[in-house]
């Protein structure tokens, strides 16, 4: 599958965005990253502030939206999910201004893009290689149930569920990030939540 592009091209008009991005990454710690949600008023105060270049504003998008890119990258088996997660916020950080949309549709466009960063690591990385979640910011015994409840999906189930939980995107957007029809992904979700009911269940003691 085609990575989905981001608006623009990256260039070395961008060389100071990138430096600004990679300055917030390096100051939000692990114990700083909070999951809580946020309304589009708030959402809209921080996209015009990260837009005037407002460091305090890009450190409350990278908040709201670096754990679940962690985790996300980390159960799909990615060597280095921490590094994933910065580089997708990094460029979605670095083609901002051209962004227009509420809370939602920019949740759904980074994550979009973070999917396209986890399929280019696991094809460079191969199918065979430790993967370290040291300073990932990761419950390690935690992600490793999880490897294995989810070892008996596809990719595409697996992209369907941890999209729709961590990403926390709609059916349509879902479809979209995957390039799929509707339909297809409310088939890959059945089928998915089928196996996760069946090994679950099988697992528990009689």
């Amino acid at each position: 599958m085609e990575s989905v592009p981001l608006p623009g091209t990256m260039n070395g008009d961008l060389r100071g965005e990138r430096k600004r991005g990679e300055s917030i990454m390096s100051s939000s710690t692990g114990n700083e990253i909070s999951r809580a949600g946020m309304d589009n008023a708030t959402f809209t105060a921080a996209l015009d502030g990260a837009k005037r270049g407002d460091g305090p504003a890009y450190r409350h998008l990278y908040r709201w939206l670096a754990t679940d890119l962690v985790r996300y990258a980390a159960i799909r088996g990615t060597q280095d999910p921490k590094s994933v997660a910065d580089e997708t916020l990094l460029r979605a950080f670095q083609q901002i201004d051209r962004f227009n949309g509420d809370a939602q549709a920019f949740r759904a466009w980074v994550f979009a893009v973070g999917r396209n960063l986890i399929l280019d690591a696991l094809r460079a990385q191969g199918a065979h290689v430790k993967i370290d979640e040291s300073g990932s910011g990761v419950d390690v015994a935690g992600l490793d149930q999880l490897r294995r409840a989810f070892g008996p999906l596809s990719h595409d189930q697996r992209d369907v569920v941890l999209l729709r939980i961590l990403g926390r995107l709609s059916l349509q957007q879902v479809a979209v990030a995957l390039d799929k029809p509707v339909t297809a992904v409310k088939a890959l979700q059945r089928r998915a939540l089928s196996r996760l009911q069946a090994q679950i269940l099988a697992e528990v003691p009689a």
